[in-house]
Parts: structure tokens; sequence; C-alpha cells
């Protein structure tokens, strides 16, 4: 249950459950894999379709932007190959389920998505410049919310977490639950890239110390936040909710317990970036009840069957589907 910031806030704000499948299984037949992936090569059929390496160079660009570089090693391209495949046979089930996505939809993600990278700006420099168009990542990110709401709808089906499951759970792990001095905290973020400059930074501290003086001359921290954070929480005004000390990085939580409710940090930097917060509410350690942490465990236990239900279905589309490789990918 550790917070967005202890993992990566250079993941796209999208949510897209493909996005971890994109390097997430090793491939038992991978012994030879160009090192370098040709745009018009088709390196695999899938059930007829062809998988070209502009596809896997499309696909990694976009949910790894930056990986320009860890596209020209063997071992990138082969767990990309095969995480890409599973995609693939889940994207044929989309359509044979008749599944479609509005284009509303698509433009909020895709909203969502740019905003994370830091703007249209930040989408360029990372994703654009790399050679990938406006339109692949519009339709990379449509046939991926497709692939999730066939899993929400239909592979999910399968999952089920009960109250009874919900309580023996947390009766087991009442001392792992066991709850801390917490915060409640906003934060503006305008996060650093692999490839900056000294000038990008110098830029970037130049301009939250701007927000700031705003926001201490009276400006809306959220409506800050909404406008120009970098990081999934500015849809909700910066909002991080509650947290203990030991769920954030501790550059961040060390500022956050100190400040009183209602004052705004000094510049914090992490290895994220760059951070204004305002703290909102202190709260003192007290006894857990299950009432208070019930759905969290729920959807916690939902996620994790959810997992397994998935890669059992992943395994099943393998055994039934006609996989012709086009490349030496081994024997």
């Amino acid at each position: 249950m550790s917070r967005l910031l202890r993992t990566s806030l250079a993941v796209a704000a999208t949510g897209l459950v493909l996005a971890s499948l994109s390097c997430s299984r090793s491939s038992k037949t991978t012994s030879a894999f160009p090192d370098s992936l040709v745009d018009d090569e088709v390196v695999v059929r899938v059930n007829s379709q062809p998988v070209t390496g502009r596809d896997l160079r499309v696909f990694a660009l976009i949910y790894q932007p930056g990986s320009a570089d860890s596209l020209r090693t063997a071992g990138f391209n082969r767990k990309l190959l095969d995480g890409y495949i599973d995609r693939v046979l889940l994207e044929q089930e989309v359509r044979a389920a008749g599944i479609t996505v509005t284009d509303s939809l698509v433009e909020e993600f895709v909203s969502r998505y740019t905003q994370a990278l830091g703007g249209p700006e930040g989408l360029r420099r990372r994703v654009l410049d790399a050679g990938v168009t406006p339109d692949e990542v519009r339709e990379t990110i449509r046939r991926d919310l497709g692939v999730r709401r066939f899993i929400e709808t239909v592979v999910a089906a399968e999952v089920d977490v009960s109250e009874d499951d919900a309580r023996a759970w947390f009766e087991a792990n009442r001392d792992r639950l066991a709850v801390e001095d917490s915060v409640r905290a906003r934060h503006i973020i305008l996060r650093r890239h692999d490839r900056d400059t000294d000038a990008d930074r110098a830029a970037r501290r130049e301009k939250l110390e701007g927000i700031r003086r705003r926001a201490l001359a009276g400006e809306d921290f959220a409506e800050l936040a909404r406008r120009y954070s970098e990081g999934p929480s500015a849809a909700s005004g910066g909002d991080l909710g509650y947290f203990a000390r030991r769920d954030m990085v501790p550059a961040f939580a060390e500022v956050a317990f100190s400040l009183e409710p209602g004052t705004i940090s000094d510049i914090v930097e992490t290895p994220f970036g760059l951070h204004l917060i305002r703290v909102e509410d202190h709260k003192k350690a007290s006894p857990i009840r299950f009432e208070d942490v019930r759905d969290r465990i729920v959807q916690g236990l939902h996620d994790q069957r959810l997992k397994d239900v998935l890669g059992k279905h992943l395994k099943r589309n393998r055994e039934a589907a006609i996989i012709e490789y086009a490349t030496k990918v081994g024997a």
C-alpha cells in the first residue's frame, strides 16, 4: 500500500493495464532477435495478424518515453515482443466481443497522458521527437482502453472478494496495518527528465518559484495544481490524501510532516522533480478498525486475484494461438 511517490511519477497517467505488460514476460525461445527494430519488418504473425518493428517501437516509446537507446538492445526487444504478443491476443478478443471506446474517452486519456509527461512540450520532447505521431499516440491509447474494458468486464467477472475474505486478511495482517501519524497534503510537481540540461533545470525552478509566489499571494493552491502540476494528482488539485511518513520518499516526507496545516513549503527536490507542498491536516496514530480499511483490503485482494486470473487467461491465449515468427527468434 505504498504511495505513488515511492514508486515512479514517470508512469503515464492513463492507468492502462497494458502498460505493465510491455516487458513483463520472458520468451522461452528468443535466442536470435534483431538488435535494432526495423519499422517495416514483420517480426511475428499472431493468428495471421502481422506485428512489425514499427508496432513494437511505437508501443515502447509511448509507454516507456525516452527509451530509444534501450530499443537498440536485443534483450529489451525480446521482452517487448513477448509482451506485445499478449497485447495483440487481447486486442483480438476485444474486437470479437464488439467492445468500442468513445472518442471523448480517448481524448480524456490522451490529455492525461500528455499532462503526465509535462504537457505538450514534454510529449514532443520525449515521444514525438522520437518519431511517434500524434495519431499513433491516440490510436495506441484507444486500443488499450478497449483492452482495459475487456479485462474489467470479461476477465474480472471471474474475480470475487467477499466480506469474509477481507476480514480474514485483516485479522492475519493486523500488525502490518498498524496506524501511524499521517498527513494530508497537496503538491505541485514539475518533473525532472533524463535529458534535462542545466538550463532546463534552472527554468523549471524559476517557474515553480513563480507558482509559489502566486500561492503565497492567495491564489488557490488546488487550482494552481490542476493547471501546472505534472503528476497524476493534478486532476484532483494535487491532493495526495493521507499518508504516513514511510509512504513518501524521505525528502518529501520530512518537509510534509514539518509543516503546519495551511502552510506552503519552499521548493522541495526529490528524484522525481521539484515540488511545492501544502499541508491540509495532521492525524495522530490511533487503533485501526476493520471498517476503516475494508475498502482498501477488498480492492487490494481484487487486484491481486485479477492479476492471477489475467495471467492464466494470457496463458490460455498463448496455448490456443497460432504464433508464427517471421524472423529468427529461436528454435
